[in-house]
This record gives structure tokens, sequence and C-alpha cells, in this order.
């Protein structure tokens, strides 16, 4: 089964939720923050083994071997900023995809920005012999919420962040859209709310008798989950994993 931008775009969504829902059960807690970046990583990796079959998924890998690899053992130095990507997805021997996670963030940019830039430039490599082949997309996955230091510094109320999280949302994904080269690259988001809740006993909670009321409370209201998908604009490019899936 091929896997389309919108198809990956939703498998990233659902991981981004689940994340929330093995910190509740980790904590116990609807009000725990969604950190260390690890527990991201591995949720995300699981969830996406289950939602697109990967053959497998590596945490933390240097972005000199994944150039390599795209290259076809090429010296390779596209990425300005030479580091470790935090998840690449495999498939039948190729890269599918590379993904960078985020817990909760302190701004509106909190490193997405480089992210997004950098993984323009993973997506741009093109292997020497094989004209055919490049990695099919980047992904990225981060969090905004009460707990993230904004919100710490400012202190609103409960019932102020809602809309709090929205205005941090859109300003995060014009921030990574300010980067993008619109002539070689599309970018697809998708936000959500979390299983977590800020629990106002002043007010009741919008959502409750709802379509977007959670099942297991009806309290949830924060964190958000901010995912975004990048990919090449030629429908008819390069061949990829993702023909193979």
């Amino acid at each position: 089964m091929q896997i389309d931008k919108n198809r990956f775009l939703d498998a990233l969504a659902t991981a981004a939720y689940q994340v929330s829902a093995e910190k509740l059960l980790l904590t116990d807690s609807f009000d725990a923050p969604i950190y260390p970046e690890s527990l991201v990583q591995v949720v995300v990796a699981q969830s996406l083994v289950r939602e697109l079959h990967c053959s497998r998924i590596e945490l933390e890998f240097p972005t000199e071997q994944i150039e390599l690899e795209l290259c076809g053992g090429k010296d390779c130095r596209v990425c300005a900023r030479q580091g470790r990507v935090d998840l690449i997805c495999w498939h039948s021997g190729l890269p599918l995809a590379a993904i960078e996670v985020k817990d909760q963030l302190a701004g509106s940019d909190d490193g997405l920005v480089v992210d997004a830039i950098r993984l323009q430039q993973l997506l741009s490599v093109q292997h020497r012999l094989l004209q055919r082949f490049c990695l099919s997309f980047g992904g990225l996955v981060a969090y905004v919420g009460k707990n993230s230091q904004r919100y710490k510094e400012y202190k609103p109320f409960d019932h102020q962040l809602e809309p709090k999280a929205k205005q941090s949302i859109q300003t995060i994904k014009r921030n990574i859209e300010a980067v993008i080269d619109k002539t070689r690259f599309d970018i697809s988001f998708r936000d959500g709310r979390c299983i977590d809740s800020s629990r106002d006993i002043t007010k009741p909670d919008l959502y409750i008798n709802t379509e977007f009321e959670d099942p297991l409370s009806g309290e949830e209201q924060m964190t958000k989950y901010l995912v975004a998908v990048i990919s090449r604009k030629d429908p008819a490019g390069p061949a990829t994993a993702s023909d193979e899936v």
C-alpha cells in the first residue's frame, strides 16, 4: 500500500496523541507535562510502526549517515547543521521519513525552524546512481500547553489557556512556513487536543456533550499537539520508499 502525504500526516497525528495517552499511564495525572523528549521519540516510533508498518525505526540517527545512505556512499554534506535526526523510518531497506520531535515548547520556535530547514536539506539529497531514489517525507511533532515556559511566565487563568494555545499554534505555523521553500516543497499541518486537563473548577468544560469531548473524563482542554509533514512538490518526481509500501 502506498504511503501518501495524507496517510503519513494521519499517522503522525495519531502518534502525537498517543504520546499523551502513554504519559497518562506513566504519571496517572492529566496535568503532568509531556516530557522528556525521549518519551515522545519512543512512543511516536512505536505508533508509526503500527500505523505505517515500517520495517524499522531508528532513533538519534546521525545526519552524516543518512546523507551517505541517500547519496549512495558518495561524500555528501548537505546539512548545514550536522547532528542527529530524532527518528528515521525505514521500509524495505530504504529510508522513508526523517522526523524531529519536541516535548512541550518553551516558545513559539524552540528549534522547530532549524529542524524544518534541515529536513528540507535531507529531502533534497539525490542518489549518485539511483536517480529516482530519495527521502519521502520530513516530519515535525511538538506540543503546546500550560506547562510550556510562556504559560508559566504569564500564568493565564485556566479558561484562557485554550485561546492562548490556539494563538501559539498559529504563530508556530507561521514561523515554520516562513522558512519553507515553496517553489520546491509543500507543508501540511495538523493540530489537536491531547489527553490532558487544565481542570478549571470555576468554569464548565467547553467540550462536554460536543463531538470534541474526550471519552476519558470530558475535562480535557490542554495540551495541544502540532504535527507537520514536508514533502517535495513534484508528485511525479523521484521514486521513494513510499512507492514500495
